[in-house]
């Protein structure tokens, strides 16, 4: 399956960058911006179909309002180069229900963002081309627990060896900025891409579906075995910008695109920068920084006019690069049959299979069969069954942590906010309510009350300390950590068992056998 689109970019001032405008574009929402002191109206914008603010425990209730919150933000970073926000831009799944997508977005907003602390403003665009979407803001400085904005970053001195503070020539203390979340760690979007290719498939298979996403680059696509782009192509040299376009092109043509704009859009899904510049397309394929135009230097068969002569129905497209992979000589059960099925190219499986993979391929799945020794179906289907439950086993683990640490934190901020308030909230009890007393108290007093619910809410009869909340905390913590390193492996041994299979049972027509075997045993119950 394509790579879909998930991009993310940091909302900056000194690209005269607005915050305000980015949720007013995202929301189709006419809003006024203090920070210069003009409208941002996108109430034209068609295809807005949801938007939603997502605030965690800490925030003020009044940054629902999309206009006081990003006004807020830019009000608190008040230098010339200020980072605003972060933004996302990402494909949703077309076969889920509009339902269904507001969920999914509201589920992973709330478990990757706002259980951190984080304010998340998210839309859904749908124009009704095929092409539904989904925008993200969300705020990147945390909040203390009565909903002020705190620095993104501290001054921590550097000690020596004895742990004494170092002074400089000029007679200061040395020192470093610290930032006070790691939000702005790399790390964070590989997590939040590959947590999104979880999400979405979790709900594209509770919904009965057969289709996948598969968030890794065009290239690691391609290259399920972690070998280089040269040697999977079965060249010795690297290939230039130009060869893996032409790859590209030739993959999305073997899609049967119905248009030139289908399959520019397939190129996109592929991770390719499109663009048009005068009366050229400029491409451009991951991992390079300079375009190639779509013209007669991409080579012959590849320009423009050509391509769309071929989507027309007007000449055939021959790839320009041929096999480099040798078919290995079969020599047990499994790859006699594959072998035998690749000679006599014949039947329905092979002509399914023919239309979406070439001889290329399967090479590499067989050799992938010989050096794991999966030379009988039986075994390679039973090991992909355990790679599949393992890798669920370890995501629903992982899930449970992530919900557990979110009760965690919302549960200590409750606990300290109820310890803080116990005295004044007795005072308020012992003056028979008073509202006197509840005026001048007020925040205080619904503090108290709202952690009180919450208590109340989970059945807690004991106060637990927040003590005992770190320490349980930090043990989720780690063993999330050394769930998730193991997760990431069993996701790759899944992923290559069952493109193995895959491959094996497009060839092979083994998935059309069973489903008749089926249909046979339903005839003979009626």
């Amino acid at each position: 399956m394509p790579c879909p689109h998930y991009d993310i970019k940091i909302v900056q001032r000194s690209r005269r960058q607005s915050a305000v405008a980015a949720a007013a574009y995202q929301s189709g929402d006419r809003l006024f911006s203090e920070y210069d002191q003009r409208q941002k109206s996108y109430s034209e914008k068609q295809g807005i179909v949801h938007t939603e603010i997502l605030l965690p425990e800490n925030a003020p209730p009044e940054y629902a309002d999309r206009n006081t919150l990003w006004n807020a933000v830019e009000a608190v970073e008040n230098q010339w180069n200020s980072q605003l926000a972060r933004r996302f831009i990402m494909a949703l799944p077309r076969e889920l229900s509009r339902e269904e997508q507001i969920r999914l977005m509201r589920e992973y907003c709330q478990a990757q963002f706002v259980s951190k602390g984080m304010i998340a403003d998210f839309a859904i665009h749908d124009k009704g081309d095929g092409n539904p979407h989904a925008h993200i803001l969300l705020t990147l400085r945390p909040m203390d627990e009565q909903g002020h904005w705190l620095p993104k970053c501290r001054k921590e001195y550097v000690l020596d060896e004895n742990g004494q503070r170092i002074k400089m020539k000029n007679g200061e203390w040395k020192s470093r900025r610290v930032n006070t979340v790691d939000w702005n760690d790399q790390k964070y979007g590989e997590i939040w891409r590959h947590e999104w290719e979880v999400i979405q498939n979790r709900y594209l298979e509770a919904t009965g579906r057969q289709e996948r996403v598969d968030l890794r680059s065009f290239e690691r696509q391609n290259n399920p075995h972690g070998k280089s782009y040269n040697k999977w192509l079965g060249n010795q040299a690297k290939p230039s910008h130009r060869e893996q376009l032409r790859v590209m092109i030739d993959q999305a043509l073997e899609q049967k695109p119905a248009d030139f704009d289908g399959l520019l859009k397939l190129l996109t899904e592929m991770g390719c920068e499109v663009s048009r510049r005068g009366q050229a397309i400029r491409l451009k394929a991951p991992g390079w920084k300079n375009v190639a135009r779509m013209d007669e230097k991409l080579g012959q068969g590849y320009s423009e006019d050509e391509i769309r002569a071929v989507l027309a129905g007007e000449k055939q497209h021959t790839p320009r690069r041929k096999d480099a992979v040798s078919t290995p000589t079969p020599k047990v059960n499994l790859l006699v049959d594959i072998q035998a099925k690749l000679q006599a190219g014949k039947g329905a499986g092979y002509a399914r299979w023919a239309k979406v993979f070439n001889l290329k391929q399967m090479a590499q799945t067989m050799n992938y069969l010989t050096e794991h020794g999966l030379l009988e179906y039986a075994v390679l289907e039973e090991k992909a069954a355990a790679a599949t439950t393992r890798h669920n086993e370890l995501s629903a683990q992982i899930k449970a942590a992530e919900t557990r640490m979110a009760e965690i934190a919302v549960l200590r901020t409750h606990t300290i906010n109820y310890v803080k308030t116990r005295e004044v909230y007795a005072a308020y009890r012992k003056a028979g309510y008073s509202k006197k007393f509840l005026a001048e108290h007020e925040a205080d007093i619904l503090l108290h009350k709202a952690a009180k619910q919450a208590f109340d809410d989970l059945g807690i009869k004991k106060l637990p300390t927040v003590k005992s909340l770190q320490a349980e905390y930090a043990q989720l913590l780690e063993g999330k950590k050394k769930d998730y390193a193991e997760y990431r492996r069993s996701r790759e041994e899944m992923r290559e068992l069952l493109a193995a299979k895959a491959n094996v049972d497009r060839l092979m027509g083994y998935g059309e056998e069973r489903q008749n075997d089926r249909e046979k045993e339903q005839g003979q119950d009626r």
